[in-house]
Order: C-alpha cells, then sequence, then structure tokens
C-alpha cells in the first residue's frame, strides 16, 4: 500500500527560494570579510608548521586506546 504525502503549500516568495539564496550569500560574505580583515584563523600548513616545536617528529598525537580506560577490554571478534 502506497502512503501519499501530501507537499506544502509554498507562496511566490519561497517557490523563487531567494531567502534561502540571500541567507546563503550573506553568510559566505560575511566569512569572506572577516578572512580579508584577518579575523579569521587561516588552516595550518601541515610539514612547514608544527602545534608544539618540543614535541618529536614522528608524534601525531594520543591513539584512542590510550585515552580509554586501562580496564577496556576489546572482544575477541573469532567468537
Amino acid at each position: 500500500m502506497t502512503i501519499t504525502v501530501p507537499r506544502p503549500r509554498l507562496n511566490w516568495r519561497e517557490r523563487l527560494y531567494l531567502p534561502g539564496i540571500a541567507a546563503g550569500l550573506a553568510i559566505t560574505f560575511k566569512h569572506f570579510k572577516n578572512m580579508l580583515l584577518g579575523r579569521t584563523k587561516v588552516t595550518m600548513q601541515y610539514p612547514e608548521q608544527k602545534w608544539d616545536s618540543h614535541l618529536p617528529d614522528y608524534y601525531r598525537g594520543a591513539h584512542l586506546s590510550a585515552a580509554r580506560d586501562q580496564n577496556y577490554s576489546r572482544r575477541d571478534s573469532s567468537v
């Protein structure tokens, strides 16, 4: 059995999608303005820039299993 869901009635402004497009463009221009004025952070260039200079080169952060509780035991997948 097929259930038909009626679509909501949209007025002419909602059918044009202009309010949604204008809101999206406003957010985009706001981010662009903040980037030009230097208010936002720029992505770090990984090989050239490091988070901390005192960390060794091979360190990439703590592994998830190291952050868990020591009493955590993983279930054997072969059972």
